[in-house]
Order: structure tokens, then sequence, then C-alpha cells
């Protein structure tokens, strides 16, 4: 059976790097960081019929099965879709950090109660 996969050369994933600003001339860090969305390119190894294997650089793993036909996918096969899975991982982790943020203030009043 052939891949519908095996066209794709490239998957694409967008992610934020944040930067430290750095030390003043007085050797103390400044506060605060930098940060700019760069994007990643995969080099697509091999296809399968549910997805293709992709060459991960720089961690524990050399390669990666990114299944195409899941909603949540590491890698797209074009920018504008990584742009929309990158969009949709910052709502859902603005989501989580929100309900912590939560969560601690009301433990936190807790203590206040008492």
């Amino acid at each position: 059976m052939e891949s519908p996969y095996k066209h794709i050369s490239e998957l694409y994933r967008y992610e934020e790097i944040t930067y430290s600003r750095g030390l003043d001339e007085s050797d103390n860090v400044i506060q605060g960081f930098d940060m700019r969305l760069e994007l990643r390119t995969f080099v697509v190894l091999r296809a399968t019929a549910k997805g293709v294997w992709i060459k991960m650089f720089g961690l524990n793993k050399e390669e990666k099965f990114v299944h195409l036909g899941a909603k949540k996918q590491y890698a797209s096969p074009t920018k504008e879709q990584a742009m929309q899975c990158y969009k949709s991982r910052k709502k859902r982790q603005i989501e989580i950090l929100s309900y912590k943020l939560d969560k601690a203030r009301k433990a936190l009043s807790l203590i206040n109660e008492q």
C-alpha cells in the first residue's frame, strides 16, 4: 500500500524562543526577557499510511513519528497549518495556566480565612 503522504518532504512547527536580556554594565541581571517566533523545518525521512517520520535535531530522539490525520500533531505539512497549531497550543497554554493561577489564589485565600 502506497502512502498518501509520500509527496511531503518537509514539516513545519512554530515555537517561541525566549532570550535573557543579559547583564548591565555592573553585571546585574537585566529583568525581563525578549521573545521571537521561530519556524522550525523538519526533513521527512519516510512516509507511512498514517503519517511520516521526521528527523529531530538536538533532542534525545533522532526520529519522531507525526500522525498527520490526528487533531493534534507535532508538526504540519504547511506553514499556515503550523501557525494555526501554534495559536491553538498557546490558547490552551493560557487556559491551563489561568486555571493554575486561579487555583493558587484560592489556596492562598484559604490561609486568610483562618
